[in-house]
């Protein structure tokens, strides 16, 4: 897989790294918030300048002093960051004079070794920086950059020494880390489900925070992993709450249309559930989103290693049975049961994304298409509705991701529900089983001859 280079943004928390990171992106990818520490993983993007690609990371702010077990997460997350990094672009506010935080990230960065480009946030007061500049020189990082990420000053003179201080010899292609033929997946589930461990698990490393605390993780994170010669895209989202419990306009709430922006984004969607709990009320909520929305699943129960081996045959038949009644609009679904913890059944998750977008991509002709239909008819009588017998004409696929058949009829509006969904399974099994994808039928109204 090709590599293009990595820069990290780095600094205390609330001095505009998340709103750098988005002015450089050109869209709100991070969250942005007055209250420090919004940002607790590192959210990765790609930003094109001129001919030249790098990916950008925005980190979590550093505190100085770690008060709780996330704020010392935040730490040991970012210094590992910047074991990968190929340069840092340190952040700082230009409202103030430097603090003795700020001496503790610099000399944290310098034993790194990497480039540094010292960049001063909030500068919009030319009177204001003027004032404190004399002290930024103590820090020992040269000459300042000033700019304004609200604002987008300095922007693209920051992007010129970014680019300036990048040696694309380096690497082989500095244009593509994701193509045609990467699967994209949105990990997703309720909060504390394992979903952010799953996620590190995965990639082998600690991308995202994982602590005991639900709901840690905030941002979507996305990361591409290559598997047997194939390309995959996870991204590691916050847990959807129930509506209630979440106010408006919180960063909880930017936290959940991410998440939905994610599922909708993805090819196929990990429905991440704690075997312990069970299937929620919450986990049917998202099910039934993931299916609105038209994407591939796969159901994994997580932390099976919370039960012995004697007790596993039992419950693993149980939830499946639970699957294909209570998750019944995605029952087509593969069910798989891990442990994110001590790493069991990751090489299964594969092999199901594999075969639930081999479904959600799938395209028949539509002489078989026909030929199923022609069998339904036999099997399934159209119905009559108000005295008016429907009729069913033709059909043919009209799309996919996931798949749409297309039923070309004498009138649209006298099919009930219930044939619709009897069709909906006659074809999964006549024509094929889509095991993983949703398909989805639409009745066109045509006249007859």
């Amino acid at each position: 897989m090709s590599k293009i280079p990595s820069v990290l943004i780095v600094g205390k928390p609330n001095v505009g790294k998340s709103t750098l990171f988005n002015r450089l992106l050109k869209k709100r990818k991070s969250i942005v918030d007055d209250m420090p520490g919004v940002t607790r993983d590192a959210v990765i993007g790609e930003v094109r300048f001129e001919d030249r690609t790098f990916r950008i990371v925005d980190t979590c702010g550093l505190f100085g002093s770690p008060q709780d077990e996330i704020e010392e997460k935040m730490w040991d997350i970012t210094l590992g960051n910047l074991e990968s990094a190929d340069l840092i672009v340190f952040v700082i506010d230009g409202q103030t004079v430097p603090t003795v935080e700020d001496f503790d990230i610099v000399q944290k960065l310098r034993t790194s070794g990497k480039n540094i480009i010292f960049a001063v946030n909030k500068t919009e007061s030319r009177k204001s920086y003027e004032e404190i500049l004399p002290s930024l020189y103590e820090l020992g990082l040269g000459e300042p950059l000033p700019l304004s990420a609200e604002h987008g000053h300095g922007i693209n003179l920051l992007l010129e020494t970014i680019v300036e201080n990048l040696n694309y010899e380096d690497f082989e292609n500095s244009h593509e880390i994701m193509d045609e033929n990467t699967i994209k997946i949105a990990i997703v589930g309720k909060p504390n489900a394992g979903k952010s461990l799953l996620f590190n698990s995965i990639l082998g490393k600690e991308r995202a925070m994982v602590t005991s605390i639900a709901g840690t993780t905030r941002d979507s994170i996305d990361e591409i992993v290559e598997f047997k010669g194939k390309k995959y895209s996870f991204i590691d989202t916050a847990g959807l709450r129930k509506r209630s419990r979440v106010k408006n306009y919180s960063i909880e709430s930017f936290s959940m249309l991410r998440t939905h922006d994610a599922i909708q984004n993805c090819d196929v969607a990990v429905l991440l559930i704690d075997i312990s709990e069970g299937i929620s009320d919450q986990d049917k909520k998202i099910a039934g989103l993931i299916e609105e929305m038209g994407k591939a699943s796969v159901v994994v129960f997580n932390k099976v290693d919370l039960l012995d081996e004697t007790e596993k045959s039992k419950k693993y038949k149980e939830l499946r049975k639970a699957v294909e009644e209570e998750l019944y609009f995605i029952r087509y679904s593969q069910v798989l049961f891990c442990s994110a913890k001590d790493k069991t059944g990751l090489s299964k998750i594969y092999g199901s994304i594999d075969s639930s977008f081999a479904s959600y991509t799938k395209e028949f002709s539509t002489s078989s298409i026909n030929d199923s239909l022609e069998r339904m008819k036999i099997i399934l009588p159209p119905p009559t509705t108000g005295g008016k017998r429907l009729k069913l004409f033709y059909a043919t696929q009209t799309g996919n991701k996931p798949p749409i058949i297309t039923i070309f009829v004498n009138d649209a509006k006298i099919i009930p529900d219930s044939y619709k969904k009897a069709l909906k399974n006659q074809f999964r099994k006549f024509l094929d089983p889509l095991s993983g994808s949703p398909l989805f039928l639409k009745f066109v109204p045509r006249r007859e001859k």
